[in-house]
């Protein structure tokens, strides 16, 4: 049973979730089911409700969900693409628009339910019909004149990113923050390419490593949400950047990327962020590596990177059983005056 809550309470609780977030104290699929619990309706003293697992989408079931989806997908994809050169312009637009109709309806009537599993499916089914959005925005370049494969790329890239983050719109909504990122990527690629300009390997990785390290600030920061995802997304790119200078220049991308691992781990760590620190672990092992590779030749070098890895390991378990030891009493005991009940 939830009592009616009083005067500012929503308020204060709307406000204090997106911090909690934030601090990592909750998800945001907690924050998002902490909000619609104290936001829905007061329930008198005397109704009933059903049990909790019987209102959520089973697991099982948003399993089985994500694969259904996938299979439609895949063969409704696999029909379209043998008919494609036959439909003209309009029924290419027509497929497109079903898509995003589609899409968008079934999100709807799913996201009814309101449980944390329909609304993971909900914005997956989202993301799907965002897909339709694009086709629509492709085939209109197309027929406008646009046969360069860059330029309808770059049409397509605009168009998820428009669409993706209309949905995200800096909420804590991981699909389509993700699906605006790789609208965003595609562009950028695309306008490389219709721009003529060609760079080298090593400016590439600069500029990825450059806007990577940018993303990963917003997240650490808290600018950008999901502030976890955009932080592990932002070390992962910071380090591919930097392995593919290191490919040009092993001189001076080992030691960027060394840099780049250190600095994610001691971020990590403070900000207790354990995908972080997962990152920045194997980035630090791979820059080892190459590194060592500048010196030593042959199989020292990985046998140096083994043995690193074994002492850090060795290391992070006894961290994390240091953590769960009971305290001591004053005589050094463990488990003090409990320990002797």
């Amino acid at each position: 049973m939830r009592l009616a809550p009083r005067p500012g309470e929503e308020q204060w609780i709307t406000e204090h979730a997106r911090h909690w977030v934030d601090l990592g104290i909750i998800s945001g699929e907690q924050a998002e089911e902490i909000l619609r619990r104290e936001h829905a309706p007061a329930i008198d003293a005397g109704a009933t409700t059903e049990p909790e697992g019987r209102r959520g989408l089973p697991l099982l079931a948003e399993a089985l969900s994500y694969l259904g989806i996938l299979l439609v997908t895949s063969s409704g994809a696999f029909v379209v693409v043998h008919f494609w050169h036959r439909l003209g312009t309009a029924g290419r637009i027509g497929v497109g628009l079903v898509v995003t109709a589609v899409g968008f309806g079934a999100a709807a009537i799913v996201n009814r339910n309101a449980d944390a599993g329909s609304v993971r499916v909900a914005a997956f089914l989202r993301l799907c019909a965002t897909g339709g959005v694009a086709i629509v925005a492709g085939v209109t370049a197309d027929a406008l004149g646009s046969k360069d494969a860059a330029t309808t790329a770059l049409v397509v890239g605009l168009a998820a990113f428009a669409a993706n983050l209309l949905l995200w719109r800096n909420r804590d909504r991981p699909l389509a923050f993700l699906g605006a990122l790789a609208g965003l990527v595609v562009s950028a690629v695309a306008l490389v390419a219709v721009v003529g300009v060609e760079p080298t390997p090593s400016e590439s990785g600069a500029g990825v490593m450059v806007a990577s390290l940018a993303l990963a600030a917003c997240g650490f920061f808290g600018v950008i949400h999901p502030s976890r995802l955009a932080a592990v997304l932002g070390e992962a790119g910071a380090l591919t950047g930097a392995l593919v200078i290191a490919g040009d220049h092993p001189g001076a991308g080992a030691p960027i990327g060394l840099l780049l691992a250190i600095g994610g781990l001691v971020l990590g760590l403070v900000t207790a962020q354990r995908a972080v620190v997962g990152v920045a672990l194997v980035g630090f092992l791979v820059f080892l590596f190459e590194a060592l590779s500048l010196f030593v030749h042959g199989a020292a070098s990985a046998f140096a990177v083994l043995v690193v890895g074994i002492v850090l390991v060795v290391v992070a378990i006894q961290t994390s059983s240091r953590g769960r030891r009971p305290p001591r009493d004053r005589t050094g005991k463990p488990g003090g005056a409990a320990s002797q009940r």
